[in-house]
């Protein structure tokens, strides 16, 4: 049998003056987006990351939209930082691991920075 995966995922909320965002986020989902942040485009562009990474991600946001835009997206870009890096875990961890699974398998590999060569 194989080895079990962790699921991947992680659920965000972060309350400012200025914002509220709620964020959940699965790695392994199948691309899957929704954004509302009450700007369009940031929300098109959200929903793309989604869909073409093939993650799902589900993104509620409202900010003072009526003074600047930028809270609103600043916010949203570190919650979504956040929750990739509580679901991808220690990636250099799950580098060197795959790299030693790998050079067992084919002992002509190496590690060249993150690439497996």
């Amino acid at each position: 049998g194989g080895r079990a995966l962790m699921a991947r995922l992680s659920k965000q909320h972060r309350e400012t003056k200025e914002t509220t965002i709620d964020l959940a986020l699965e790695v392994d989902g199948g691309g899957s987006a929704s954004a509302s942040t009450g700007i369009p485009f940031f929300d098109h562009m959200l929903e793309q990351l989604g869909k073409h990474g093939g993650f799902d991600l589900r993104i509620e946001a409202t900010g003072d939209l009526d003074v600047d835009l930028h809270h609103t997206v600043e916010d949203v870009g570190i919650v979504l930082g956040t929750a990739l890096k509580e679901a991808l875990g220690d990636i250099q961890i799950a580098l060197e691991s795959e790299y030693l699974v790998a050079a067992q398998m084919i002992p002509e590999m190496r590690l060249v920075g993150n690439k497996l060569c």
